[in-house]
């Protein structure tokens, strides 16, 4: 049931063990190992859109809305559901209980960093390196979900 190694074993040669040894260089780079799950350079990008004002304007549309008591979205102001992740995150912001039917406030009373859209096709190219040169594919956010499901489900 034990034999010595032979020449037949398969060995990576010395190409895949330097992409090996380069995938986990880049990873441990770009999300270095202990980094807070939902923090991780794929999930967000995979996650983070833009703000809804960026496509409604002034125009009420039916979407989820939030407050945000540190900034002031209070009242008749609200923001959007990526603004709330973006732009809000850690602050006191909570989903509205009122009607659903608004545009995102949020650039009214904060610098937005979730209204400028950014260059598409430089976001496409960041998610395939993040994909082909690393494994965080294969890592769960805080709450054990994949991001595969996420993609799935959206």
């Amino acid at each position: 049931w034990f034999s010595k190694s032979s020449n037949t074993e398969m060995k990576l040669s010395h190409t895949e063990e330097t992409e090996i040894l380069d995938k986990e260089g880049l990873e441990a780079m770009v999300f270095p190992r202990g980094s807070n799950p939902d923090l991780s350079p794929l999930h967000i990008i995979c996650c983070n859109d833009t703000c809804s004002f960026t496509w409604t304007g002034a125009e009420h549309i039916n979407q989820d809305i939030f407050e945000c008591r540190t900034c002031g979205l209070t009242g008749s102001l609200c923001c959007c559901t990526e603004c709330a992740r973006v732009c809000h995150r850690g602050h006191d912001c909570k989903l509205k209980r009122t009607s659903p039917t608004a545009y995102c406030d949020c650039w009214e009373k904060c610098k937005c960093r979730a209204l400028v859209q950014g260059n598409q096709t430089a976001r496409f190219n960041l998610l395939s390196c993040l994909i082909v040169h690393t494994d965080l594919v294969t890592k769960h956010n805080s709450r054990g979900e994949s991001i595969l499901l996420f993609l799935v489900q959206t």
